[in-house]
Protein backbone atom coordinates (compact mmCIF):
# COMPACT_ATOMS: atom_id res chain seq x y z
CA UNK A 1 0.00 0.00 0.00
CA UNK A 2 2.67 2.35 0.59
CA UNK A 3 4.27 1.86 -2.61
CA UNK A 4 1.18 2.77 -4.18
CA UNK A 5 1.09 5.60 -2.22
CA UNK A 6 4.75 6.55 -3.14
CA UNK A 7 3.83 6.01 -7.38
CA UNK A 8 0.44 7.86 -6.65
CA UNK A 9 0.28 11.26 -8.46
CA UNK A 10 -2.52 13.65 -7.43
CA UNK A 11 -3.25 17.23 -7.82
CA UNK A 12 -5.09 19.44 -5.73
CA UNK A 13 -6.87 21.94 -7.46
CA UNK A 14 -7.37 25.36 -4.86
CA UNK A 15 -5.23 25.14 -1.87
CA UNK A 16 -7.74 27.13 0.28
CA UNK A 17 -9.69 26.04 2.99
CA UNK A 18 -10.47 22.26 1.45
CA UNK A 19 -7.01 22.21 -0.29
CA UNK A 20 -5.23 23.06 2.94
CA UNK A 21 -6.24 19.67 5.30
CA UNK A 22 -6.55 17.06 2.50
CA UNK A 23 -2.74 18.41 0.71
CA UNK A 24 -1.19 18.02 4.16
CA UNK A 25 -2.83 14.45 5.08
CA UNK A 26 -2.21 13.37 1.84
CA UNK A 27 1.63 14.79 1.97
CA UNK A 28 2.04 13.12 5.52
CA UNK A 29 0.43 9.39 3.99
CA UNK A 30 3.44 9.57 1.26
CA UNK A 31 1.58 10.16 -1.59
CA UNK A 32 4.65 10.54 -4.28
CA UNK A 33 3.70 13.47 -6.16
CA UNK A 34 1.37 16.35 -5.23
CA UNK A 35 0.28 19.11 -7.55
CA UNK A 36 -1.09 22.31 -6.46
CA UNK A 37 -2.78 24.89 -9.15
CA UNK A 38 -3.79 28.33 -7.47
CA UNK A 39 -3.29 31.35 -8.68
CA UNK A 40 -4.47 33.26 -5.84
CA UNK A 41 -2.21 34.91 -2.86
CA UNK A 42 -2.59 34.62 1.10
CA UNK A 43 -4.84 36.90 2.54
CA UNK A 44 -5.32 37.46 6.27
CA UNK A 45 -9.13 36.17 6.31
CA UNK A 46 -8.77 33.17 5.24
CA UNK A 47 -6.65 32.03 7.66
CA UNK A 48 -9.03 30.63 10.37
CA UNK A 49 -9.58 28.09 7.48
CA UNK A 50 -6.43 28.16 5.15
CA UNK A 51 -4.26 26.60 7.87
CA UNK A 52 -1.30 25.98 5.95
CA UNK A 53 -0.59 29.58 5.92
CA UNK A 54 0.88 31.88 8.88
CA UNK A 55 0.20 35.58 9.17
CA UNK A 56 3.45 36.91 8.31
CA UNK A 57 3.17 35.55 4.88
CA UNK A 58 -0.14 37.22 3.70
CA UNK A 59 0.23 38.53 0.24
CA UNK A 60 2.25 36.10 -0.89
CA UNK A 61 1.74 33.28 -3.40
CA UNK A 62 -0.41 30.43 -1.75
CA UNK A 63 0.94 27.47 -4.23
CA UNK A 64 4.58 28.57 -3.00
CA UNK A 65 3.90 28.86 0.77
CA UNK A 66 1.88 25.84 0.51
CA UNK A 67 5.06 23.72 -1.21
CA UNK A 68 7.06 25.03 1.26
CA UNK A 69 4.89 24.11 4.25
CA UNK A 70 4.46 20.39 2.67
CA UNK A 71 7.78 19.68 1.70
CA UNK A 72 8.90 20.54 5.47
CA UNK A 73 6.22 17.98 6.86
CA UNK A 74 7.54 15.46 3.77
CA UNK A 75 10.68 16.15 2.19
CA UNK A 76 10.24 12.54 0.24
CA UNK A 77 7.34 13.98 -1.64
CA UNK A 78 7.57 15.98 -5.08
CA UNK A 79 5.45 18.94 -4.93
CA UNK A 80 5.17 20.95 -8.30
CA UNK A 81 3.81 24.25 -8.56
CA UNK A 82 0.94 25.17 -10.90
CA UNK A 83 0.44 29.02 -9.89
CA UNK A 84 -1.77 29.58 -12.46
CA UNK A 85 -5.82 30.01 -12.71
CA UNK A 86 -7.51 26.38 -14.27
CA UNK A 87 -8.98 27.46 -17.66
CA UNK A 88 -10.65 25.57 -20.16
CA UNK A 89 -7.18 26.17 -22.13
CA UNK A 90 -4.90 24.36 -19.60
CA UNK A 91 -7.41 21.67 -17.88
CA UNK A 92 -6.55 18.50 -20.13
CA UNK A 93 -3.09 19.36 -20.47
CA UNK A 94 -2.53 19.35 -16.48
CA UNK A 95 -5.16 17.10 -15.46
CA UNK A 96 -3.26 14.57 -17.65
CA UNK A 97 -0.08 14.83 -15.69
CA UNK A 98 -2.04 13.25 -12.70
CA UNK A 99 -3.75 10.20 -11.49
CA UNK A 100 -6.31 11.88 -9.59
CA UNK A 101 -7.96 15.09 -8.89
CA UNK A 102 -9.37 17.21 -5.79
CA UNK A 103 -11.32 19.75 -5.73
CA UNK A 104 -10.63 22.11 -3.14
CA UNK A 105 -12.27 25.15 -5.40
CA UNK A 106 -15.19 27.13 -3.69
CA UNK A 107 -17.66 28.10 -7.03
CA UNK A 108 -19.68 26.39 -8.77
CA UNK A 109 -18.25 27.19 -12.40
CA UNK A 110 -14.58 25.97 -11.72
CA UNK A 111 -16.24 22.55 -10.57
CA UNK A 112 -18.06 21.68 -13.33
CA UNK A 113 -14.74 22.80 -15.64
CA UNK A 114 -12.74 20.27 -12.99
CA UNK A 115 -15.79 17.48 -13.79
CA UNK A 116 -15.79 18.16 -17.34
CA UNK A 117 -12.05 17.89 -17.66
CA UNK A 118 -11.83 14.80 -15.40
CA UNK A 119 -14.20 12.69 -17.59
CA UNK A 120 -12.26 14.31 -21.21
CA UNK A 121 -8.73 12.95 -19.58
CA UNK A 122 -10.27 9.81 -17.62
CA UNK A 123 -9.03 11.31 -14.01
CA UNK A 124 -11.32 9.87 -11.08
CA UNK A 125 -12.74 13.61 -9.34
CA UNK A 126 -12.70 13.64 -5.27
CA UNK A 127 -15.36 16.70 -5.00
CA UNK A 128 -15.42 18.82 -1.36
CA UNK A 129 -18.26 21.37 -0.82
CA UNK A 130 -19.10 23.71 2.15
CA UNK A 131 -21.64 25.80 2.66
CA UNK A 132 -22.69 26.95 6.45
CA UNK A 133 -23.02 24.24 8.59
CA UNK A 134 -22.85 21.46 5.85
CA UNK A 135 -20.09 19.61 3.95
CA UNK A 136 -20.57 17.43 1.06
CA UNK A 137 -18.10 14.93 -0.61
CA UNK A 138 -17.91 12.17 -3.16
CA UNK A 139 -15.79 10.44 -5.70
CA UNK A 140 -16.94 10.58 -9.37
CA UNK A 141 -15.07 8.10 -11.79
CA UNK A 142 -16.28 8.11 -15.13
CA UNK A 143 -18.17 4.66 -14.38
CA UNK A 144 -21.22 6.20 -13.00
CA UNK A 145 -22.79 9.91 -12.25
CA UNK A 146 -20.34 12.34 -12.56
CA UNK A 147 -20.69 15.89 -10.46
CA UNK A 148 -23.59 17.80 -13.79
CA UNK A 149 -25.65 14.80 -12.92
CA UNK A 150 -25.40 15.76 -8.78
CA UNK A 151 -26.10 19.55 -9.92
CA UNK A 152 -27.33 19.79 -13.28
CA UNK A 153 -26.83 23.70 -13.77
CA UNK A 154 -25.05 26.22 -12.45
CA UNK A 155 -26.95 28.73 -10.19
CA UNK A 156 -26.25 32.52 -11.69
CA UNK A 157 -23.43 34.69 -10.18
CA UNK A 158 -23.98 35.68 -6.93
CA UNK A 159 -27.14 33.62 -6.60
CA UNK A 160 -25.33 30.97 -3.83
CA UNK A 161 -21.97 33.07 -1.97
CA UNK A 162 -19.07 31.55 -1.00
CA UNK A 163 -17.05 31.33 2.45
CA UNK A 164 -15.89 34.53 2.19
CA UNK A 165 -19.07 35.80 1.43
CA UNK A 166 -21.39 33.60 4.05
CA UNK A 167 -18.88 32.77 6.44
CA UNK A 168 -17.96 29.28 7.91
CA UNK A 169 -16.70 27.75 11.20
CA UNK A 170 -12.92 26.69 10.32
CA UNK A 171 -13.17 23.50 11.36
CA UNK A 172 -15.82 22.79 8.78
CA UNK A 173 -13.62 22.70 5.96
CA UNK A 174 -11.16 20.78 7.66
CA UNK A 175 -13.22 18.20 8.13
CA UNK A 176 -14.23 17.93 4.60
CA UNK A 177 -10.72 18.30 3.23
CA UNK A 178 -9.60 15.83 5.81
CA UNK A 179 -12.39 13.53 4.22
CA UNK A 180 -11.48 14.13 0.82
CA UNK A 181 -7.83 13.04 1.85
CA UNK A 182 -9.13 9.88 3.23
CA UNK A 183 -11.15 9.13 -0.10
CA UNK A 184 -8.52 9.59 -2.14
CA UNK A 185 -5.87 7.51 0.08
CA UNK A 186 -8.55 5.00 -0.19
CA UNK A 187 -9.18 5.26 -3.89
CA UNK A 188 -5.34 5.03 -4.58
CA UNK A 189 -4.91 2.12 -2.29
CA UNK A 190 -8.34 -0.12 -3.52
CA UNK A 191 -9.68 0.20 -0.09
CA UNK A 192 -13.54 -0.24 -0.29
CA UNK A 193 -14.30 3.39 -2.38
CA UNK A 194 -17.92 4.31 -2.78
CA UNK A 195 -17.48 5.84 -6.59
CA UNK A 196 -20.86 8.43 -6.95
CA UNK A 197 -21.67 8.31 -3.48
CA UNK A 198 -22.56 11.84 -1.90
CA UNK A 199 -21.20 11.58 2.06
CA UNK A 200 -23.00 14.49 3.85
CA UNK A 201 -22.13 15.95 7.45
CA UNK A 202 -24.08 18.20 9.20
CA UNK A 203 -22.00 20.29 11.38
CA UNK A 204 -24.55 22.12 13.49
CA UNK A 205 -26.24 18.68 14.43
CA UNK A 206 -22.89 16.63 14.74
CA UNK A 207 -25.28 14.50 11.98
CA UNK A 208 -24.26 12.45 8.69
CA UNK A 209 -26.02 10.68 5.73
CA UNK A 210 -24.99 9.31 2.26
CA UNK A 211 -26.81 9.25 -0.56
CA UNK A 212 -26.45 7.00 -4.24
CA UNK A 213 -26.14 10.14 -7.16
CA UNK A 214 -28.45 8.42 -10.12
CA UNK A 215 -26.48 8.67 -13.38
CA UNK A 216 -28.82 10.72 -15.77
CA UNK A 217 -29.17 9.31 -18.76
CA UNK A 218 -29.51 12.92 -20.53
CA UNK A 219 -26.23 13.63 -19.07
CA UNK A 220 -23.47 13.87 -21.97
CA UNK A 221 -20.22 12.43 -19.56
CA UNK A 222 -18.12 12.22 -22.44
CA UNK A 223 -18.53 15.77 -23.76
CA UNK A 224 -16.41 18.81 -22.52
CA UNK A 225 -18.30 21.15 -22.88
CA UNK A 226 -17.77 24.76 -24.69
CA UNK A 227 -19.85 26.84 -22.16
CA UNK A 228 -18.04 29.59 -21.13
CA UNK A 229 -16.44 29.83 -17.50
CA UNK A 230 -16.23 33.38 -16.29
CA UNK A 231 -12.93 34.70 -15.83
CA UNK A 232 -11.36 35.09 -11.90
CA UNK A 233 -8.26 36.20 -10.83
CA UNK A 234 -6.50 37.85 -7.03
CA UNK A 235 -5.74 41.71 -7.38
CA UNK A 236 -1.87 40.36 -7.50
CA UNK A 237 -2.42 38.12 -10.73
CA UNK A 238 -4.76 40.79 -12.66
CA UNK A 239 -3.74 41.79 -16.15
CA UNK A 240 -1.25 44.25 -16.03
CA UNK A 241 -3.17 46.18 -19.13
CA UNK A 242 -6.36 46.04 -17.87
CA UNK A 243 -9.08 48.54 -16.37
CA UNK A 244 -10.24 48.25 -13.38
CA UNK A 245 -13.91 48.86 -12.52
CA UNK A 246 -15.59 49.39 -9.23
CA UNK A 247 -19.25 48.61 -9.45
CA UNK A 248 -19.98 49.18 -5.60
CA UNK A 249 -21.77 52.58 -4.44
CA UNK A 250 -20.56 56.15 -5.15
CA UNK A 251 -20.46 56.33 -1.34
CA UNK A 252 -18.51 53.28 -0.98
CA UNK A 253 -15.99 54.60 -3.50
CA UNK A 254 -15.40 57.76 -2.30
CA UNK A 255 -14.09 56.10 1.07
CA UNK A 256 -11.26 54.72 -0.73
CA UNK A 257 -10.88 53.00 -3.93
CA UNK A 258 -8.04 51.06 -6.35
CA UNK A 259 -6.08 53.91 -8.35
CA UNK A 260 -7.55 55.14 -11.78
CA UNK A 261 -10.52 52.82 -11.04
CA UNK A 262 -13.82 54.11 -12.73
CA UNK A 263 -16.90 53.80 -10.59
CA UNK A 264 -20.02 52.25 -12.33
CA UNK A 265 -22.33 51.25 -9.76
CA UNK A 266 -23.80 47.85 -10.57
CA UNK A 267 -27.52 49.14 -11.10
CA UNK A 268 -26.03 51.46 -14.05
CA UNK A 269 -23.28 49.51 -15.77
CA UNK A 270 -26.09 47.86 -18.06
CA UNK A 271 -26.89 51.33 -19.37
CA UNK A 272 -23.54 52.77 -19.11
CA UNK A 273 -21.75 50.30 -20.79
CA UNK A 274 -21.94 51.11 -24.22
CA UNK A 275 -19.72 54.28 -23.32
CA UNK A 276 -16.68 51.34 -23.01
CA UNK A 277 -14.46 49.81 -25.17
CA UNK A 278 -15.26 45.82 -26.01
CA UNK A 279 -11.95 45.22 -27.35
CA UNK A 280 -10.62 46.36 -23.58
CA UNK A 281 -9.59 43.76 -20.81
CA UNK A 282 -11.69 45.00 -17.82
CA UNK A 283 -11.05 43.48 -14.17
CA UNK A 284 -13.95 44.03 -11.85
CA UNK A 285 -14.32 44.11 -8.52
CA UNK A 286 -16.22 45.29 -5.14
CA UNK A 287 -16.54 44.78 -1.60
CA UNK A 288 -17.27 40.82 -1.76
CA UNK A 289 -17.06 39.39 -5.33
CA UNK A 290 -21.12 39.20 -5.37
CA UNK A 291 -21.39 42.13 -7.35
CA UNK A 292 -18.62 42.39 -9.54
CA UNK A 293 -19.48 38.37 -11.00
CA UNK A 294 -22.68 40.00 -11.80
CA UNK A 295 -21.60 42.64 -13.50
CA UNK A 296 -19.26 40.64 -15.45
CA UNK A 297 -22.15 38.26 -16.55
CA UNK A 298 -23.33 41.73 -17.63
CA UNK A 299 -20.23 42.64 -19.48
CA UNK A 300 -20.20 39.58 -20.80
CA UNK A 301 -23.72 38.92 -22.82
CA UNK A 302 -23.33 42.65 -24.22
CA UNK A 303 -20.11 40.79 -26.23
CA UNK A 304 -17.14 41.87 -23.91
CA UNK A 305 -14.50 39.00 -24.38
CA UNK A 306 -12.12 39.98 -21.49
CA UNK A 307 -13.86 40.74 -18.67
CA UNK A 308 -12.64 39.44 -14.99
CA UNK A 309 -13.74 39.37 -11.61
CA UNK A 310 -11.58 39.77 -8.63
CA UNK A 311 -12.73 36.61 -6.42
CA UNK A 312 -13.73 37.12 -2.94
CA UNK A 313 -13.79 41.13 -3.54
CA UNK A 314 -11.08 43.55 -2.72
CA UNK A 315 -9.86 44.13 0.30
CA UNK A 316 -8.47 47.93 1.24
Amino acid sequence: GQERLANARVLIVGVGGLGSPASLYLAAAGVGTLGLIDDDVVSLSNLQRQILYETNQVGLPKVEKASERLSALNPEVQIIEHRVALTRENAREVFAEYDIVVDGTDNFKTRYLISEACLATGRPHVYGGIFHFEGQVAIFDGRGACYRCLFPHAPQAGEIPNCSEAGVLGALPGIIGSTQALETLKYILGLNSKASQLFVFDALHLDTRTALVPRRETCDHSSFSDEAVPKETSSAAAPKDAVWIDVRSEEEFNREHRPKALNIPLGRLADEASGLTKTQTYVIYCASGVRSAKAQEILTRQGFADVWNIRGGLVF
